[in-house]
């Protein structure tokens, strides 16, 4: 009780196919240690290389380590009975791009009927985004994304990687994402005082 037996092994591969990414996952070792490498791409996302350490318990599902092409690294713990991740649970991740400070994002999701309900704060609680995603084609979104004085130059390195310009100061607004999951629409307003454009 408490744990997965450490003589299960899990040797294999996945093959992801999605109207919106592709890629493909290898599976290795213990199964209460895997290790998950391989590649994935998406519609507005280059093919991105990965592996990655996890550590599996009735208790939690954490990710020891993992290293994606470009420099970043993650971190995490999903804190959730295993056999009920279905119900509803919380997730916390470190993410960090190449030497910065690693950044944390907290999320907590549950089901209600066909809908994916979920609240998430990001990158040092500069936003919050919350929301339901239905899960049957062609999959109707409705989410908030709320900004609480982001550091814009923060946001723009890490979503957008590096530029030759620099736009710095706080944000604050607030952003609607509603349609269909290929199709969203966003709408809202977004504001900054004291900040500089070079």
């Amino acid at each position: 009780a408490g744990g997965l037996s450490p003589e299960l092994r899990c040797d294999g591969w996945l093959t992801l196919k999605h109207p919106f990414f592709k890629g493909v996952v290898e599976v290795n070792g213990a199964l209460k240690e895997p290790v998950l490498l391989g590649w994935i791409e998406g519609n507005r996302l280059p093919k991105r290389h990965f592996v990655s350490q996890w550590s599996l318990s009735r208790e939690a599902i954490r990710l020891k380590q993992a290293e994606l092409q470009g420099g970043w690294r993650v971190e995490g713990v999903l804190k959730r009975e295993v056999s009920s991740l279905g119900a509803g649970g919380r997730i916390t991740i470190w993410v960090r791009q190449e030497e910065e400070i690693p950044e944390q994002l907290t999320a907590w999701w549950g089901m209600e009927r066909s809908d994916l309900m979920l609240q998430a704060e990001l990158l040092g609680r500069e936003a919050s985004l919350n929301g339901r995603i239905h899960l049957k084609p062609p999959y109707p979104v409705d989410l908030n994304l709320e900004l609480k004085g982001a550091d814009c130059e923060k946001w723009i390195r890490w979503f957008a990687g590096p530029q030759r310009w620099s736009l710095s100061g706080p944000i604050h607004g607030r952003v609607t994402l509603t349609g269909p999951l290929s199709q969203l629409e966003s709408q809202g307003r977004i504001s900054s005082e004291g900040g500089s454009f070079g």
